[in-house]
């Protein structure tokens, strides 16, 4: 198999936004759990940021119902 040299990345991840039923407490959880501060935060949606990474983005969703922990089928 022929050696590779790798290349500079095309992209980068700049924000993984989560869906949930309260973004402002999971971004305030969030925040103080990875010493991260909010950048952004209304109603519906909020937004951490830290001194590298990507930032985390919080949005608010209707009726949301989040997964089975421990999956059943696991």
């Amino acid at each position: 198999m022929p050696e590779t040299t790798p290349s500079a990345p095309v992209a980068s991840v700049a924000m993984v936004t989560i869906d949930c039923a309260d973004a402002t407490e999971l971004a305030t959880f969030y925040s103080r759990l990875l010493g991260m501060t909010i950048a952004y935060q209304d109603d519906s949606v909020a937004m951490i940021t830290g001194d590298s990474g990507p930032a985390l983005g919080f949005g608010t969703v209707d009726h949301y119902s989040p997964p089975p922990w421990p999956d059943e089928k696991s």
